[in-house]
């Protein structure tokens, strides 16, 4: 038979199973090594963005606590003030002139505030602004108002349509005796959300039932963001057991954090670093690794041939 004979008479030299050979050790050997280290230098950024996020963390915490400590100023300051205490005591004043004087003339000396109700010691309103006036009927309803008409002071936030509003609670007292309740608030804005970035570098993300309010990158429209919000709050206490974690967004890698402090003064947020951006060096030097690998290859299997010519 031919083809049986031209089989028996095929014969594969020795010297190229060596070249061979040692083509896929070297072949090996570099594909663990870009492995190993492609792996190695992502742990690596992953935990310095790890630690970038608790600093940015604590950059929300101070200045959300810098804005409550301001709100506790101007509550002082609106206790003694001589028109807003005339506004409690005199009986004379209807409901509609309380609601100018308190938005005409003692609002805008607080230009950081945009809420201000005036309430008395049993909860009916005093006095407000008219931008919460929709809204009165909810706040009544709130932790924040109980615990300030019970004499303590408050704070919370609530949410105008789509943006939310810091608010705190301050019972007045006239002679000991408690004769109402000022609450002070304003909005948390996308000013607030750019100058955490500002000072950290890193994207800052709040929400409210699975709705991104407010964010620095991720608007309503990012139905992935969105999807992984609504995750995040179906598996918040596990997740709160978690330092930091890895999300796709868009193509894109983050490594992110959420907040698990439980602030009544601030909504749930996450803080996230992207991961793809940190690796663009990383990535040119493992494009670079590759074409000298592969030149390795080259070289080391021409070598291999002139070696295996001699065996």
């Amino acid at each position: 038979n031919i083809s049986t004979h031209s089989m028996k008479n095929f014969y594969f030299p020795f010297r190229y199973k060596l070249s061979a050979l040692i083509f896929m050790i070297i072949l090996v050997l570099l594909a663990a090594f870009f492995y190993w280290g492609q792996k190695a230098l992502e742990d690596r950024f992953f935990n310095v963005i790890e630690q970038d996020l608790l600093q940015t963390k604590r950059i929300v915490h101070d200045l959300m606590q810098q804005r409550l400590e301001r709100f506790i100023q101007y509550s002082n300051v609106l206790e003694n003030n001589n028109l807003l205490r005339e506004l409690i005591t005199d009986k004379t004043f209807d409901r509609l002139t309380r609601d100018d004087i308190l938005e005409e003339e003692i609002l805008p000396g607080f230009e950081e505030l945009s809420v201000l109700i005036l309430v008395q010691p049993d909860g009916n309103i005093l006095a407000n602004n008219q931008l919460i006036q929709e809204h009165i009927a909810h706040i009544k309803q709130t932790n924040f108002f109980a615990d300030a008409l019970k004499g303590e002071l408050s704070q919370g936030y609530f949410f105008v349509g789509n943006q939310c509003i810091q608010i705190i609670g301050k019972p007045i007292y006239i002679l000991e005796e408690m004769t109402a309740v000022i609450f002070l608030g304003t909005r948390l804005t996308r000013r607030d959300a750019k100058k955490v970035h500002s000072l950290s570098g890193a994207e800052l993300a709040f929400w409210n039932q699975q709705n991104v309010f407010l964010s620095t990158k991720w608007g309503q429209t990012k139905h992935s963001f969105k999807a992984f919000i609504s995750q995040l709050e179906s598996n918040a206490e596990q997740l709160k057991s978690m330092s930091s974690s890895k999300i796709t967004i868009d193509d894109e890698r983050f490594v992110y954090t959420m907040d698990t402090s439980n602030d009544h003064f601030v909504p749930p947020y996450i803080v996230a670093k992207s991961l793809d951006k940190q690796l663009i060096f990383v990535n040119k030097m493992k494009q670079d690794g590759l074409l000298a690998g592969l030149f390795a290859i080259l070289i080391g299997t021409i070598l291999s041939l002139i070696f295996s010519r001699s065996i």
